[in-house]
């Protein structure tokens, strides 16, 4: 097989080696050369630039800056998102780079692997602000008992630091939660983003790719880029999502499709910023439907289906909260960007979404 991945390209499958399996599974992402060769990349640059040349109509939110809130004007983008291409041009669908991610994503994890989502990512050259913050991807999305997706990030430019190339923190996929979220822009009514921070021993590496080169990432790999500081040179990045079957088909069910014109309702259950929890039995445990406030030890203050609240707390008792379905009696907290109201003892404590979240010992 050729280092340069023409080798491997057969048909609609890109064949994948041994240890570049390996190499997602314990660094949490991979770098593939040459998924796609120049002429069949130079025919989907044609329907990408169609986009940033505004010729396909995206409704509302879908074509954004993830850099800043909906609020910034078009002339001064600086991470042009252009969310659910292959919905708005129906061409693309069934594209050759889908189906060779489709067939990597089979070997990387499994046969009921199917398509979830599409993305253009573009950064234009010398924009000072263009930062694609630190996020793993699964705080984005609905969590389900089956996490498991392989991401695509394909590279329509030589992708460099200078011009603002993906990076990941290696084996943050491993670690037992999610890193905190919070939303960029103070709800994600005003932007779509959520940021997290890197740890002091966090490592970025930066995955600098040739045009034509795929990386493949992990659900919980902590990654972002840096800005495009380059005089001339734009950063177009094509990502497409593989998840199991049984959850694309969950996110539809409950009218999440990645569409950042989703109902704000859905947005705000899946995402942290809004994170409540419940009380059952002298547990926490969480939903992520009510917005929060400050503590009240043992205090029902809204019900989610059901009126019955189990037994409550004693005053001193620490509160943990452990994974799982939701419980019966909502206990608002308060914004996470104000923990603690009031005083009391700061803890950690998990959420089903695998997120370390503010609780308090009751007093």
């Amino acid at each position: 097989m050729s280092d340069d991945g023409a080798g491997r390209r057969k048909g609609d499958r890109y064949e994948l080696m041994r240890e570049e399996i390996e190499c997602y599974k314990t660094m949490g992402y991979v770098h593939l050369k040459g998924v796609l060769s120049e002429d069949e990349l130079h025919n989907l640059e044609e329907e990408y630039m169609s986009f940033l040349r505004h010729e396909v109509a995206v409704e509302g939110r879908d074509f954004c800056d993830m850099s800043a809130d909906y609020s910034k004007p078009l002339e001064d983008y600086s991470i042009v998102n252009i969310m659910l291409p292959s919905k708005y041009n129906p061409w693309l669908k069934g594209n050759i780079y889908e189906k060779r991610a489709a067939s990597i994503s089979e070997q990387l994890l499994g046969p009921d692997m199917v398509f979830d989502y599409d993305q253009l990512l573009a950064k234009p050259p010398g924009k000072s602000d263009g930062v694609f913050h630190w996020h793993q991807d699964l705080a984005y999305w609905p969590v389900t008992d089956d996490t498991r997706t392989a991401s695509f990030w394909l590279a329509i430019d030589n992708s460099r630091v200078e011009n603002g190339c993906i990076q990941f923190v290696p084996g943050t996929h491993l670690e037992k939660n999610l890193r905190y979220h919070g939303p960029l822009h103070g709800d994600r009514d005003k932007s779509h983003t959520l940021a997290a921070r890197l740890a002091e021993d966090d490592m970025p590496k930066p995955a600098e790719i040739d045009r034509g080169d795929v990386t493949v990432h992990h659900e919980r790999t902590l990654h972002g880029s840096g800005i495009n500081s380059s005089t001339d040179s734009w950063r177009r990045a094509w990502v497409v999502a593989f998840r199991s079957k049984e959850t694309v088909e969950f996110e539809r069910s409950i009218g999440f499709t990645h569409s950042h014109n989703d109902k704000l309702e859905t947005l705000n259950a899946v995402g942290q910023e809004n994170t409540t929890l419940v009380l059952r039995k002298n547990e926490l445990q969480m939903t992520g439907s009510l917005r929060t406030t400050k503590p009240r030890a043992g205090k029902n203050v809204g019900e989610k289906r059901s009126s019955t609240f189990g037994a409550k707390p004693q005053l001193g008792a620490v509160l943990t909260v452990p994974s799982g379905k939701p419980g019966v009696a909502v206990v608002d907290l308060g914004k996470a960007d104000g923990f603690p109201p009031g005083g009391g003892s700061l803890y950690n404590c998990m959420s089903p979404h695998g997120v370390d979240t503010p609780t308090y010992e009751v007093r």
